[in-house]
């Protein structure tokens, strides 16, 4: 694409959630592994929304970059 790669601390991921602070991180994982629920959910989804976020001392701000329709 014609352009320097970036070597910084950037991680491309998706954020589904997100906890501010955890005091007891094993215990945390224990009850996510046994909360797992044993069946699936079917969910229609219709719209994909691009969002930028930046961690500020007061919480996450949120940008939206684009919105990508998934129907005709």
């Amino acid at each position: 694409l014609d352009f320097e790669p970036n070597h910084g601390n950037f991680v491309p991921h998706i954020t589904l959630g997100r906890i501010k602070k955890v005091d007891d991180k094993k215990h945390f994982w224990k009850l996510i592994d046994t909360s797992k629920p044993d069946f699936t959910q079917v969910i229609s989804i219709d719209e994909i929304i691009l969002f930028q976020s930046k961690l500020t001392p007061s919480g996450p701000l949120y940008k939206v970059i684009e919105t990508f329709s998934l129907t005709k």
